[in-house]
């Protein structure tokens, strides 16, 4: 792939900034302890964000009860 050498030094820095690598002045950029984890908890906190705090406000307009919403859910993830 043809990526500008700035572009992905920026994303380097990114992931520094954000945690999920650390640097090694001389050696070379890790990936740092806890790195997954912290990855699957912001992926989180977006899914719930872009998600399931919409589905919950829509539910709430249409009278379901946290029980509807849960029988609608299974019955798409049967399918």
């Amino acid at each position: 792939m043809r990526i500008n050498p700035a572009t992905a030094g920026k994303a380097l820095n990114l992931l520094v900034d954000e945690e999920i690598l650390y640097k090694k002045r001389g050696i070379g950029m890790f990936v740092a302890e806890g790195a997954r984890r912290r990855i699957a908890q912001d992926r989180q906190r977006g899914l719930a964000e872009r998600f399931v705090t919409p589905l919950l406000a829509e539910a709430k307009a249409l009278g379901l009860t946290t029980a509807d919403i849960v029988r609608l859910i299974e019955k798409e993830a049967e399918q």
